[in-house]
């Protein structure tokens, strides 16, 4: 009995060191010192681990991406996209990928890859996401239309404009069947189709829209 009792004291006086040191990473992360925060975070996360285990959510994943988005903040991009995709195999180990959060992780990921100049990696979130939004949800969804104005975006940034020009009009059609001309979004579509247009000299297509 006496070994339970010290047992569970020690469990509980290890969940208190615990949370002590999150509460001291997330004071880092809100004053927005991110080097502080990252170094903070991870101390904790083999605990955070060990105690929820490697396919956990609610914790292990959301202390990890702060961890990411923090270095990434500090430019220490290798770090960031490690734990960037550490989160992104532990939400597909649990068939996560349709929650909003794991949509924030995507982009942020995505988002990482374009800033360092790291194109193909993007390219190949974008193709995938897209892939994976037409099998569980289909063509005639408004999330299949968010996907194609992505890659199409991608496909702009990087020259290759009749690719990204034939997406944004595919993209302008699902928001239009899906959503409504009347919707904020179709607008959004409207307005990347111009620029584009623009970009490519198209001005007298650009003008109308």
């Amino acid at each position: 009995m006496k070994t339970i009792i010290l047992s569970l004291i020690c469990f509980i006086l290890s969940i208190a060191a615990i949370a002590q040191d999150v509460a001291k990473a997330f004071e880092y992360f809100n004053a927005e010192r991110y080097a502080e925060a990252a170094h903070e975070f991870e101390l904790c996360l083999p605990e955070i681990k060990a105690y929820y285990g490697d396919a956990d959510t609610t914790f292990y994943a959301k202390y990890a991406f702060y961890i990411a988005f923090s270095y990434k903040k500090i430019q220490q991009f290798k770090s960031a996209e490690k734990y960037y995709l550490l989160v992104k195999d532990i939400y597909k180990k649990v068939g996560g990928t349709r929650s909003s959060f794991f949509e924030i992780v995507f982009n942020n990921l995505v988002g990482l890859y374009q800033e360092i100049g790291q194109y193909d990696k993007a390219l190949t979130l974008l193709l995938e996401a897209l892939e994976n939004t037409e099998k569980t949800l289909g063509k005639h969804h408004s999330s299949y239309g968010v996907r194609l104005n992505s890659l199409a975006i991608l496909y702009k940034e990087i020259g290759q404009y009749d690719k990204a020009l034939t997406l944004l009009l595919e993209a302008l059609e699902n928001t239009e069947k899906t959503l409504g001309k009347n919707h904020s979004m179709y607008g959004v579509r409207l307005n990347n189709l111009a620029i584009l247009y623009d970009a490519i000299g198209q001005y007298d297509k650009a003008l109308p829209l």
